[in-house]
């Protein structure tokens, strides 16, 4: 006999959400392929690389907050909505995104603060869609789905 498959989360998820995943699954591997084949071809430091990935995903775990996720009985579905601290947080994280390569700028130059950078936008896409995807499983774990 043929077990049946678990059935998917993204069946109770609001379609902005999925969407939302797509986005930041799709930017991340763009900018990760980027990123690999400028470390392989030398220039980049994989080092760095790694560190402006991680820093990206602690980055995207944070920013993540704009969004507030729940359970709406009516649709019963995960849906989003962004609240009053979700906005401010909103605001703060394009402070950071546009002042970013003012910081790094001291440090690094041409190809590698854009290899650099592109580590950390992957990163924060990568943080962003792990968080999304437990606070989904939680708010279902929660319901009882």
């Amino acid at each position: 006999m043929k077990k049946e498959a678990d059935p998917s989360i993204s069946q109770f998820m609001d379609e902005k959400i999925i969407k939302r995943l797509k986005g930041y699954r799709g930017i991340a591997l763009i900018f990760l392929v980027i990123v690999t084949i400028e470390v392989i071809l030398g220039f980049f430091n994989p080092f760095i690389a790694i560190l402006g990935i991680l820093a990206g995903v602690v980055l995207g775990i944070l920013s993540n907050r704009i969004f507030h996720l729940h359970w709406d009985e009516e649709s019963e579905q995960v849906i989003s909505n962004v609240d009053r601290l979700g906005v401010v947080i909103l605001i703060l994280y394009f402070i950071v995104a546009i002042y970013r390569r003012f910081f790094l700028e001291d440090y690094f130059e041409g190809t590698p603060l854009l290899i650099l950078t592109l580590s950390i936008i992957a990163g924060t896409m990568i943080g962003r869609l792990l968080t999304t995807i437990v606070l989904v499983r939680r708010i279902l774990r929660r319901v009882g789905l």
